[in-house]
């Protein structure tokens, strides 16, 4: 979650960057407007990079069972990928007008695979993290009002490996 909110604080480092440079995208200096979006792609890249690091740990986590709040944990992750990914496409946006001007960004390649893979990120993030899914809940709801649900006694009994009958009441 730290690593969510310092990510979330450099999203915002960027966005006001581009905010910046968008403001002086007219202005009669060419020289430091280029470097201006140099350095934000560039962040922007470090950004991305962290973003994936990020995700990484967490599928990790999830998958070692080390996450205690799963889904506090994948609403953070959401909010981040949310963040980064408006920033990529503030980026972008600037990229095309920086180039529109003749501003040449050899990072401009990188940063675009990197915006894709960060889409393909989320995407797979906001299929596969285990949300509950509302039709899930309905029918699960559903389910237990037709007295098809398990006593919780009995559950956590079977979990343990003892006979429902023996456990104490």
């Amino acid at each position: 979650m730290i690593e969510e909110a310092i990510l979330r604080g450099r999203v915002r480092t960027v966005e006001d960057a581009v905010g910046a440079w968008e403001a002086r995208h007219d202005n009669s200096e060419p020289h430091k407007l280029q470097r201006g979006a140099r350095d934000i792609v560039n962040e922007t890249l470090s950004m991305l990079e962290w973003m994936e690091r990020v995700q990484d740990a967490a599928w990790k986590d999830l998958r070692a069972g080390k996450i205690v709040r799963v889904l506090e944990r994948g609403r953070d992750l959401k909010r981040t990928f949310d963040a980064a990914s408006k920033a990529a496409v503030a980026v972008g946006e600037m990229l095309a007008s920086a180039e529109e001007c003749g501003y040449a960004l050899s990072e401009a390649s990188e940063f675009r695979k990197r915006a894709d893979r960060l889409q393909q990120l989320q995407a797979r993030f906001e299929e596969k993290w285990p949300f509950p899914k509302k039709n899930e809940l309905e029918a699960s709801v559903a389910s237990f009002g037709r007295g098809e649900g398990i006593d919780l006694g009995e559950w956590i009994s079977e979990l343990q490996g003892k006979n429902p009958a023996e456990r104490p009441i």
